[in-house]
């Protein structure tokens, strides 16, 4: 297994001090992003999943890191237009890399990449229970490379038990096949949820 530093992030209290990064400026509103960035470094803006922003060149490096302020100037714009084709589409790009700048902020989530892939899990509560349970939200894969997730969700059954969590839930947005996972971690429950969108 690859050897990862803790995934855990000291709770402090209150929020600290953020460090402007190249492009992007703390506001009052944690949607704002800037927009005039530094031009003379190219930002594609991928118009389907193959053009994704990923290193092609080398070979992959798919050992496991936390999801950085600088990444959002490099996979931030990929990572915004999956998220809003599969779960948002009426959101912009600026409300979705905000909300991700909330999520590297918060304790209870957990956003990690490698070379082919970015992934999200958040620590929940079923009612009535005090346990902590692990959901995965989503692992984003380049194309052909789903088995590239793998290495993000041992990552995340590593921090789910760090922080006491009793069960992982599987099949958010993910590019890692269901019988991917169970060949990596044994027969899985499933449980079928109905569901009815309100106007």
């Amino acid at each position: 297994m690859i050897d990862l530093q803790p995934a855990v992030v000291p709770v402090r209290r209150g929020r600290p001090p953020r460090k402007d990064i190249e492009g992007i400026e703390r506001t009052k509103n944690r949607f704002d992003v800037l927009e005039d960035r530094d031009t003379s470094r190219p930002e594609p803006v991928p118009e389907n999943r193959q053009e994704v922003v990923f290193d092609t060149t080398t070979k992959a490096d798919l050992s496991v890191t936390r999801f950085m302020y600088e990444d959002l100037l490099t996979i931030g714009p990929w990572l915004a237009m999956r998220l809003r084709m599969d779960r948002r589409p009426d959101l912009s790009d600026r409300m979705v890399i905000g909300w991700l700048r909330g999520c590297m902020d918060n304790n209870l989530f957990c956003l990690l990449k490698n070379e082919n892939a970015v992934g999200l899990a958040q620590i929940t509560y079923d009612p009535l229970d005090p346990r902590p349970v692990l959901e995965e939200l989503f692992v984003y894969t380049k194309d052909g490379c789903e088995a590239d997730g793998l290495p993000i969700l041992d990552r995340f059954i590593e921090w789910g038990k760090q922080m006491q969590a009793f069960r992982v839930v599987f099949g958010g947005e993910s590019d890692v096949p269901g019988q991917m996972i169970e060949e990596r971690y044994g027969r899985t429950k499933q449980r079928v949820s109905h569901y009815l969108p309100l106007k």
